[in-house]
């Protein structure tokens, strides 16, 4: 699924490749989500932006759906095999 938002330019991509390096909070944060999911319902991950907490959630065996308002980070989670949405009102609680 793939919501559409008003288009705005995320001017943050320079910081969503550099937090792709940042394994050991990469890994501690997934580990915390992992700990506590219920493996039977999907998770949220909200402003998903490239994808890296997406990618190591979903690696992790959970159901990953996520928001991203920035049209082309949208587009790339989509290709990337994600549902996503522009905003959270997409999604059922």
């Amino acid at each position: 699924m793939t919501v559409e938002a008003p288009a705005t330019a995320y001017a943050g991509t320079a910081n969503l490749e550099a937090m792709e390096e940042a394994r050991n909070y990469n890994a501690l944060l997934a580990s915390v989500v992992c700990s506590d999911a219920d493996r039977t319902r999907p998770v949220l991950d909200f402003g998903a932006g490239n994808g890296t907490h997406a990618r190591r959630l979903r690696d992790a065996g959970l159901d990953v759906r996520c928001v991203e308002p920035d049209a082309a980070l949208r587009a790339g989670l989509h290709d990337g095999g994600f549902d996503v949405a522009a905003t959270v009102d997409a999604w059922e609680p």
